[in-house]
């Protein structure tokens, strides 16, 4: 895998973690469908940090 792959999967693992702090920041307050978002996200970021750590 070359580095801009290895870049463009970093930049979207950050990107997935950002999106799931943003929603985990209502707490309590999320809605289930944000909470189904949100346990989404982190199936995706679990996977993108899986193939990082596959190539490394």
């Amino acid at each position: 895998m070359d580095r801009s792959s290895v870049s463009d999967l970093e930049a979207q693992t950050r990107e997935l973690e950002h999106q799931i702090h943003k929603l985990e920041r209502r707490g309590f307050h999320m809605t289930p469908t944000e909470q189904e978002q949100a346990t989404r996200l982190k199936k995706l970021r679990l996977i993108s940090k899986d193939r990082l750590a596959s190539i490394r």
